[in-house]
């Protein structure tokens, strides 16, 4: 498995990271989209790519604005821009493969954005590992725990931890300014890995997207919290997926 790094130019250049297999035959390209205050180095991502290489397979991460090695800051930080981004990588990896199969594994926020997105996307089927379906709640409960009303009396917040990000209250508004990821039917595959000990994304709202939706399957891993850290996790979601994807 070879790695390369590289950006995209659009609006401000997308930092990009991608695996590619040691006989450059490519079949299939799976995009891998990380989570909030997470990078193009995910951990799971690069999982992911260890055993899809070894099946002609193409995998490549990016940064959303902000994150990472993003060369520009939180004022950057949108949902459209995120969006932007995702459909950015699709075109570029849809112009430099174009025969090849394409697929998303989103992690969390990732997860969120790939859903806004999934109407401009309808062709590629997608894996969800944990998605925030309920982002701005997730986000002030779960993420900063702090109330609506002191967020935006602190205007700002600091969160993360590579490369903090000094949160506006103004993104928290723009997530509120979204339909509702469960008011969106969604029309390609969808896989949705979640586990029943998540502290961050409640079972309960999982349960509720699932349910509001025709095309997708649900598979919880008993005992998993958010982070799928512990032994055999990972592996099992790179399992999952693989049969999902049918790679």
């Amino acid at each position: 498995m070879k790695t390369e790094y590289f950006s995209i130019k659009k609006q401000y250049k997308i930092r990009c990271k991608t695996f590619m297999p040691d006989d450059g035959c490519i079949d299939n390209v799976i995009i891998g989209v990380h989570g909030f205050a997470g990078d193009k180095e995910s951990s799971m991502i690069e999982k992911l790519a260890a055993t899809f290489c070894l099946s002609n397979s193409f995998v490549i991460s990016f940064d959303f604005p902000a994150h990472g090695d993003s060369p520009v800051g939180e004022e950057m930080l949108t949902v459209h821009n995120c969006i932007n981004d995702l459909c950015t990588v699709v075109e570029y990896v849809s112009n430099q493969y174009p025969s090849a199969g394409k697929s998303i594994f989103a992690t969390s926020f990732g997860g969120y954005i790939t859903l806004l997105s999934a109407r401009k996307l309808p062709d590629i089927p997608i894996v969800l590992r944990a998605p925030a379906v309920t982002m701005p709640k997730i986000l002030l409960e779960n993420v900063l725990e702090i109330s609506a009303d002191d967020f935006k009396k602190m205007n700002y917040i600091k969160c993360g931890f590579e490369r903090p990000i000094n949160l506006p209250y103004s993104f928290y508004e723009d997530l509120m300014s979204q339909e509702a990821i469960g008011n969106r039917q969604i029309l390609q595959p969808i896989l949705v890995i979640h586990g029943d000990c998540d502290d961050i994304v409640p079972p309960s709202d999982i349960d509720a997207f699932v349910e509001s939706q025709n095309r997708v399957c649900l598979k919880t891993m008993p005992g998993a919290d958010h982070r799928f850290k512990k032994e055999g996790e990972m592996q099992t979601i790179v399992n999952l997926t693989k049969a999902f994807l049918n790679i």
